[in-house]
């Protein structure tokens, strides 16, 4: 949905995640010619993003360009700072949160002219009618798909805001009492972070519900609620939030737990599965692609793992939505890292995921399932360097056997990639082959060998960093190599 963003935006944008890329200084002219943006342009979103006066900003001097982020922020700030500072994210949010707003009240809370607010609703409407989503003509109401409306919003709100902060301290605390009531109810135990997603999910949900746009559940699987009996607390809601508390509103409420079952347990799923041939043979399904990628790479499953991620599957399958965010894709840009030192990652996890979604399912539900089963089974990620590769490196030193065969041992335990060392002790430097590596401690070597670190008795910070470029672009090249064929 960065689409959604004015062009400014989106270059603004587009320059501060190249300068994220490259944390080096880089000169303008380089920033221009990569982004195609005129470098004067570059010099004006400089100066415009740094007078946001941010903890992140964009150091500039004479050799040129570079992003600093302190070490108590990450770039992911960034994106909540463009989603703050965009007008056409900013109207559709007030037009979200008062739908008796005027054009004319829209343009004096934005500090532009009519007709600038009049451009923006024209210019996201087709954008957003793709989504399922319209701006109403009539009273500038979101009006269209409720689930997509609320949705779209809940993955705004995420993105917007790290914690709460968009509620008053009465709605945090009157929300939080409801939450936790109604798990406790039905014997569930939930954790801070659910809690203050079902938080979000519920502020949002209800200035749907002040409006009159409701949702029907398929199940009302909220039965009761203590709450429900205390006068006190109904009357505070009731003026909190500008809507009745009652069964049908708290349903409506968590309508995503109603409309979509989550299993809290594995033995939850097994309950279900001996009632349901579909959730039977998708357990199945799960639990096969899991062993096989078990087997494939010679590594432990362990039981709890296992039970774990059919649970998570199986929950995510069921929740599975078409996009699970507007400007920042946690999951994809995880793996993008994650793929810098294994290029065959995506590919190679893909394949037994990818029959778990619809034919046509997007990347991003891909990168959902993927990540699911790096973060929650770390034996096999680290047992990714098996579907990647090997990089040959030759190790030949100046002075004798113990010395190469520390720095052989060096190397096996610290490299970040998929090695396998030979030690030289001989003259056989003519032979390395151009996709392997020399490692040496003789400063002077022949030129014909193509790639070579030459390090002083023992590798510094400077060896590491060398080393590890080299491997990374040899790996790519063999990865590139193998998708032309």
């Amino acid at each position: 949905m960065k689409k959604l963003l004015s062009s400014h935006d989106l270059k603004l944008l587009t320059l501060l995640e190249e300068l994220n890329r490259n944390r080096q200084t880089t000169s303008l002219k380089e920033l221009s010619q990569t982004l195609a943006i005129p470098i004067r342009t570059l010099s004006t979103y400089i100066q415009e993003f740094n007078g946001y006066q941010l903890p992140i900003y964009i150091s500039s001097d004479n050799r040129g360009v570079h992003l600093i982020i302190p070490k108590e922020h990450s770039f992911r700030y960034v994106y909540s700072i463009i989603l703050k500072h965009s007008l056409e994210f900013s109207i559709l949010q007030q037009i979200f949160l008062n739908e008796n707003l005027t054009l004319e009240e829209l343009a004096e809370k934005n500090f532009v002219s009519l007709s600038t607010v009049k451009r923006a609703i024209t210019r996201i409407k087709p954008l957003l009618k793709r989504e399922g989503i319209m701006i109403s003509n009539n009273n500038v109401a979101i009006e269209g798909e409720e689930e997509k409306i609320r949705q779209f919003f809940n993955y705004f709100y995420d993105e917007k805001y790290f914690n709460l902060e968009f509620l008053t301290t009465e709605q945090r605390q009157c929300l939080h009492a409801l939450v936790q009531d109604l798990f406790q109810q039905r014997g569930i135990k939930i954790y801070k972070n659910q809690v203050n997603k079902y938080i979000r999910w519920m502020y949002l949900n209800a200035v749907r519900i002040k409006y009159g746009h409701r949702i029907t559940p398929k199940k009302n699987r909220f039965k009761t609620s203590s709450l429900l009996s205390d006068k006190t607390f109904i009357h505070q809601f009731e003026h909190l939030f500008q809507i009745p508390l009652t069964l049908e509103t708290i349903n409506d409420l968590l309508y995503q737990l109603n409309n979509y079952y989550l299993y809290y347990s594995y033995g939850q799923v097994e309950t279900m599965a001996e009632q349901s041939i579909e959730v039977k043979e998708k357990m199945q399904t799960i639990k096969t692609n899991l062993q096989t990628i078990s087997q494939d790479l010679g590594i432990r499953l362990p039981e709890s793992t296992e039970q774990m991620l059919i649970l998570d599957f199986i929950n995510i399958l069921q929740f599975k939505s078409p996009r699970t965010f507007l400007l920042y894709d946690r999951r994809a840009t995880f793996l993008e890292h994650l793929s810098i030192k294994y290029p065959h990652l995506k590919d190679y996890l893909s394949a037994y995921v990818i029959n778990l979604l619809a034919p046509a399912a997007p990347q991003s539900e891909i990168n959902e399932l993927i990540y699911i089963l790096l973060t929650h089974w770390y034996e096999l990620y680290n047992c990714l360097h098996k579907i990647e590769q090997c990089i040959a490196i030759y190790i030949f030193v100046d002075t004798d056997l113990e010395h190469a065969l520390f720095i052989k041992k060096e190397l096996e335990s610290h490299c970040r990639y998929h090695i396998n060392c030979h030690l030289m002790m001989d003259d056989e430097l003519i032979m390395i082959p151009d996709e392997a590596i020399l490692v040496t401690s003789i400063a002077d070597t022949p030129q014909c060998i193509k790639n070579v670190i030459c390090f002083s008795d023992y590798f510094s910070e400077r060896n590491w960093y060398d080393l590890n470029n080299q491997i990374k672009q040899l790996t790519t090249q063999k990865a590139f190599t193998n998708e032309k064929r």
